[in-house]
């Protein structure tokens, strides 16, 4: 079986590069602590390189000038000589159990070898998992390190690993600090075990379907060059996890100078950027990257402590900047998020989680990118305190992950997932794929995030989400988007949602409505009615590139009272972004009698065409709709009132301190104020009673000052049913500290919950200082609110059958006709058609009575009639012919 491995990269001499023992010989570990926002500046200013934070003193590895710089600058500076010893013990352990081929011992780093790698390699213990399973494995050569030296192995396992298949993609990337050992062991813990469930009889649940139904990358050292020398960084001094791409901008942050500078990040960028003769690009669904030097779980952003997108995936609440943890109270995990799926596999004592820019801050690390670019979930997790623990501690360390990892891997099948395709072609495409959260008990709705990327090959998608319901938008240059709203997600299950997209999309656009009273006659004043039909006249507009040909469509409603008579209708061709209206008879339809004014008829149309087929949906009013005003429930201005006295009705309660009064220098003129003679003051102003609606949305506004800047007063505003402290019952404003010393707006909503009278009572409280320019003052008080709609219809009125019919023409006053061979009548306004009777003079009382000698000889709209008796038994005889005019309202 082929066996497939990138070309090998040409070696690098880079010529006057030291080459460092160790991580501590190019840096010394110390503690910083810090004691303002400028001095953490400092940090980031001189580009410290952070790698840990406990409260505010901060682990860093610091150059030597750097070092010299923050004693300058008075920092307290701690030399951690014991940690660095301590760590060169345990790296030269770990080199020695190496060498030893010892059981217990780190893998080390090689060159990409399929004959002969060297014993106790990552080379060779990937290459013996890939003999030992190569239906579903595959070794890849993702580059040579920067120095050229050492190769990036990665390792792919799926069922089918020469497909490429609708699956989500994981990534396993350890070891990026070269420094940090146990990532790598951690990592080929979870694909060993993974491989040997599958291998097992039965079958590990898991391990089947991470092998069936996924596909997996790892990648378990990323920095070769870093592990073989015990150093943190790469050969040429640089930082890995501060070299991808990050939201701050290009080289905001970098211990180097730039992104992508080094060949090691390079080898990650292009495994999901660029496609190569071995791999199509991978759109990762999650992903986690392992280091050490703590125990917790760190997630996005950590560029910055504000909220991505994705952060209800992670955490059900957050206090940002905090370095918050689940052990503090300040984070709580997402039920059903990643968070939680990690920590419910986690079996190692104090692990704790927190979101990367809570805990500090990092430009241009392996989370941001992953998240920022590709939207691929992406988590930092901190495997043990110490960077290379003992190599006695291994087995410990990968037991206290392996579930973890799993559960955390078996979360990217939670969510909706879909294929895009070509409704044209059936051709898998490349586009983007956004969801918005409309219905969730987990997630505040609305909630929009952020799109992710189809696999370009297969066109697949997979976005992980919490329970609850979404809508799906898909996007693609060059196509019209396709909308699918009402997706449920379940925990722990996916959901399937594909996206057919077409270069051309139909859908409601606009509507023309011409109102009839009983089903003829037009009313004519464009308002649809109780009791009348209506012809719709409908505006498609297609939103997609391309034209749509033979194109009709079909309308339905299921709103009560609602007969839909001319259901489908014909459109001519829509040309690309353009539009196109219904053709005659268009569509129709009659409301009842019983339907209520102001009724929203919900219309779905359902538009198709040569290229596809699209539902939309629109609402057509009954009556005349007017919106609500905002209309005033109570104010006051207290411009009618004499100082101090309140104005009727107002009552005022001082349970300490002084009591409101009015004055002359309010914010306009007079005002009610609180006269500020107490330290501890607690003194209410209640207004007269107001009667308000239960359910109805009040807004409350005023204008507030304080006397002196150099005093505080607080401010309460509350509702009740009496006008006293003690049943006051919803807050409206609740406490506040204020300090303002010009009129200041403050304006809020609120609701009651049972219709009837309330007493908005202000509430001002003090405590400590004293005097009487304490003074707190509020003015021009409003409390209204959005009248309900009024709606006005105008019922058709029976129709009543049409008058008489004169003679047209120029006809003789006895109405005779001689020698004509047409006749003719005038029309009438009210009628729609017309009945012609003939008879004989012995029948004319019976003309219309449908006796036996009554005949009707035309019926219809035409207001003439051809006289074609026969001559051989009409000759000399007289004749009758009577018209009358018709309509629904019978005839005339």
């Amino acid at each position: 079986m082929r066996r497939p491995y990138p070309f090998i990269l040409a070696l690098l001499i880079l010529a006057g590069l030291p080459s460092w023992a160790d991580t501590y010989d190019g840096h010394t570990l110390a503690a910083v602590t810090v004691s303002s926002p400028e001095e953490v500046k400092l940090l980031y200013d001189l580009r410290v390189d952070i790698t840990n934070r406990k409260g505010n003193v901060y682990k860093a590895l610091l150059t030597d000038d750097q070092l010299c710089r923050l004693k300058e600058k008075g920092l307290r500076v701690e030399i951690l000589q014991s940690e660095m010893d301590e760590d060169r013990r345990l790296w030269k352990e770990a080199d020695e159990a190496s060498k030893a081929l010892a059981a217990s011992s780190y893998y080390t780093a090689s060159k990409f070898m399929t004959a002969n790698p060297p014993a106790g390699s990552l080379m060779e213990h990937l290459l013996a998992l890939y003999d030992a399973h190569p239906d579903i494995c595959r070794l890849y050569n993702l580059g040579a390190t920067q120095d050229g030296n050492y190769d990036i192995i990665a390792m792919k396992v799926s069922k089918n690993p020469d497909a490429v298949e609708a699956e989500p993609k994981i990534r396993i990337y350890g070891n990026i600090h070269g420094d940090e050992k146990i990532g790598c062991m951690v990592a080929c813990d979870v694909l060993d075990t993974i491989l040997v469930g599958y291998a097992a009889d039965p079958q590990d649940a898991a391990a089947k379907k991470l092998v069936d139904e996924s596909e997996m990358w790892f990648i378990p050292m990323g920095n070769p060059w870093g592990n073989a020398n015990d150093k943190r960084y790469n050969s040429r001094n640089v930082d890995l996890n501060r070299n991808f791409w990050g939201p701050a901008g290009s080289g905001d942050g970098y211990p180097s100078a730039g992104p992508w500078t080094e060949k090691e990040t390079q080898a990650i960028r292009d495994l999901t950027e660029a496609a190569t003769a071995d791999h199509s690009k991978k759109r990762f669904a999650v992903s986690i990257s392992f280091h050490s030097g703590d125990e917790c779980f760190n997630s996005i952003w950590n560029y910055t402590t504000a909220a991505p997108l994705d952060e209800p995936i992670f955490w059900a609440s957050r206090t940002p900047g905090t370095g918050c943890s689940d052990q503090n109270g300040c984070l709580t995990l997402a039920p059903h998020g990643l968070a939680q799926a990690y920590k419910d596999g986690c079996t190692q004592p104090g692990f704790w989680f927190t979101e990367g820019g809570d805990w500090y801050v990092t430009n241009g690390d392996t989370n941001d990118w992953a998240y920022g670019e590709w939207s691929d979930l992406d988590t930092t997790v901190e495997l043990d305190l110490t960077k290379t623990p003992s190599t006695s501690q291994i087995a410990t360390d990968c037991a206290y992950h392996r579930q973890a990892v799993i559960n955390y891997m078996l979360k990217a099948f939670q969510g909706i997932h879909g294929i895009m395709t070509d409704t044209a072609t059936g051709a898998p495409m490349d586009g983007k794929v956004a969801v918005t959260a409309t219905a969730s008990a987990a997630v505040p709705v609305p909630h929009d995030y952020p799109a992710i990327y189809t696999d370009p090959v297969a066109g697949d998608f997979h976005r992980v989400l919490q329970p609850g319901t979404y809508t799906v938008t898909c996007t693609a240059p060059g196509y019209a988007p396709t909308v699918v709203a009402g997706v449920g997600v379940t925990a722990d299950a996916a959901t399937t949602c594909n996206c057919p997209m077409s270069t051309t999309k139909l859908g409601y656009s606009s509507s023309t409505l011409a109102d009839v009273c009983n089903g003829t006659g037009s009313r004519g004043d464009g308002v649809l009615d109780p009791g009348e039909s209506a012809v719709l006249q409908i505006t498609l507009a297609n939103s997609g590139p391309a034209g749509a040909t033979n194109v009709s469509a079909y309308l339905s409603t299921l709103t009560p009272g609602i007969t839909v008579t001319q259901p489908s209708a014909a459109f001519p061709s829509v040309a690309g972004n353009g539009a196109a209206t219904s053709d005659a008879p268009h569509f129709q339809f009659k409301v009842d009698t019983s339907v209520a004014c102001g009724t929203a008829i919900a219309f779905t149309l359902h538009a198709s065409c040569d290229q596809g087929a699209w539902d939309s949906s629109f609402t057509v009013t009954v009556g005349s709709v007017t919106p609500g005003g905002t209309a005033t429930a109570f104010s006051e201005s207290f411009s009618a009132v004499t100082p101090p006295s309140l104005p009727a009705g107002w009552t005022a309660q001082a349970v300490s301190g002084a009591a409101w009064v009015t004055t002359s220098s309010g914010c306009a003129g007079n005002g009610l104020r609180y006269p500020g003679n107490s330290a501890t003051a607690n003194s209410w102003a209640f207004t007269p009673a107001v009667t308000l609606t239960a359910g109805v949305a009040y807004t409350l506004a005023f204008n507030q000052k304080v006397g002196s800047a150099s005093y505080t007063q607080k401010l309460a505003v509350t509702a009740g049913a009496s006008a006293s402290a003690s049943g006051q019952t919803i807050t409206i404003f609740p406490t506040t500290s204020l300090t303002n010393t010009t009129c200041a707006a403050r304006s809020g909503s609120f609701t009651v919950p049972l219709t009837g009278a309330y007493f908005l009572g202000f509430q001002c409280t003090s405590v400590g200082g004293s005097g009487t320019s304490r003074t707190l003052t509020v003015d021009d008080i409003a409390l209204t609110y959005v009248a309900q709609p009024t709606c006005v219809s105008h019922p058709c009125a029976p129709i009543s059958p049409p008058g008489e019919v004169a003679p047209g023409g120029s006809l003789a006053a006895s109405q005779q006709w001689s020698g004509k061979t047409t006749m003719e009548w005038s029309t009438l306004a009210e009628a729609t058609g017309y009945n012609l009777y003939r008879g004989l003079a012995a029948d004319l009382p019976n003309l219309t009575a449908g006796g036996a000698d009554a005949c009707l000889r035309q019926t219809g709209s035409a207001t003439t009639a051809a006289l074609s008796e026969d001559p051989s038994t009409a000759a000399g005889r007289l004749y009758w012919y009577l018209v009358t005019g018709v309509n629904v309202g019978g005839e005339g």
